[in-house]
């Protein structure tokens, strides 16, 4: 508990810059985590800039996190009131952000460029990806997709990840989308689960602003 990371140069490590879990009330400030998973991980289990798991109320905020071979920050299984604010987040390989079976979250101030350029087939690897998490609140984030690939931006993502796994209340407003080229999808819900529940779970998309090429 109350653990900080604070003012490091985390680069270069092979499956993950930091990790974490089963932690309360820790502090993840100024630091920039670049270039890791160089190893060849396999991400479908995990790697990436940084991972969080079954943790509450973490605080990731003024980092610089780019040009990681996975996500770039990734909390996971059971987290709650996270907060990530003013992080300057670009060029990983898939996820710019991603909360997945979560709780509450809030992800405001942030820039986003060009995350999962290269991995954003169906709905993933998005800047802002919540997948199958609650009552995510995402807004002032700016985001700037790839100019010729493209990408996507804010993305909902259902599956069958157990009834308590449902994404539901999630509200992103406000935030300022760019994709001047390329294809995917600068905010969209993603489902191969029951689909027909997601317009009665309360999850919004309001007042955004899209520039389009």
């Amino acid at each position: 508990a109350d653990g900080q990371v604070t003012g490091n140069l985390i680069r270069h490590n092979g499956e993950i810059g930091i990790g974490g879990g089963a932690s309360d009330r820790a502090l993840v400030k100024g630091n920039e985590i670049a270039f890791n998973v160089w190893n060849g991980t396999d991400c479908d289990w995990e790697c990436g800039g940084a991972k969080w798991a079954v943790t509450t109320q973490l605080t990731v905020s003024d980092n610089y996190v780019h040009d990681n071979a996975g996500p770039g920050l990734w909390t996971d299984i059971d987290c709650s009131d996270i907060v990530y604010e003013r992080n300057r987040i670009e060029d990983n390989l898939t996820a710019g952000i991603s909360h997945e079976i979560s709780g509450s979250a809030v992800i405001r101030d942030n820039s986003f460029r060009g995350n999962g350029k290269d991995t954003f087939m169906w709905g993933w690897s998005g800047q802002i990806q919540i997948q199958n998490s609650t009552n995510v609140k995402v807004y002032r984030n700016t985001l700037v997709l790839d100019p010729a690939k493209g990408g996507n931006g804010v993305m909902v993502i259902q599956q069958d990840r157990g009834r308590s796994h449902m994404p539901r209340d999630n509200f992103i407003h406000d935030n300022d989308i760019v994709m001047a080229g390329g294809t995917g999808a600068v905010t969209g819900w993603f489902a191969d689960y029951k689909w027909k529940r997601f317009p009665d779970a309360n999850n919004r998309f309001d007042r955004n602003r899209y520039h389009l090429g």
